[in-house]
């Protein structure tokens, strides 16, 4: 009688803590994917705030709305990519500072694990009707 009572006893307690594990483990997972997902709508939103700021394009609304998503990177961005976005704010949006920052964007985001940047320039594009 004990021996069984002490088997079921036993079953239970590891049947509690497989339960609580797998619970623990699923809102991890879950809590991640909503961290990725929020950081991929703000990078979404800095590179069509980039987009309406092209030269030709640029007035004070496309200007403040790039304001906005610059500051919205801070709370979300990697340091690689904050130091290559505030390189690339001081050079006054110099062209050059563009690879930099959406390869840095894009090694924070991984859209694959098996992705390469390698000897892609990025660059703005303005179309001319």
């Amino acid at each position: 009688m004990i021996v069984t009572l002490t088997s079921a006893l036993i079953g239970a307690v590891a049947a509690l803590l497989v339960a609580i594990l797998t619970t623990t483990n699923n809102s991890r997972r879950d809590r991640e994917a909503d961290w990725r997902k929020l950081k991929l709508e703000i990078y979404r939103e800095y590179v069509t705030a980039i987009s309406g700021i092209v030269e030709g394009r640029a007035d004070n609304h496309a200007q403040d709305r790039y304001l906005d998503a610059s500051h919205s990177l801070m709370l979300i961005a990697l340091p690689e990519v904050l130091k290559v976005l505030f390189q690339f704010q001081k050079d006054h949006l110099d062209k050059r500072h563009l690879t930099p920052l959406m390869k840095a964007i894009r090694n924070d985001i991984k859209p694959r694990p098996d992705n390469s940047d390698e000897g892609i320039e990025f660059q703005m594009f303005k179309f001319i009707l």
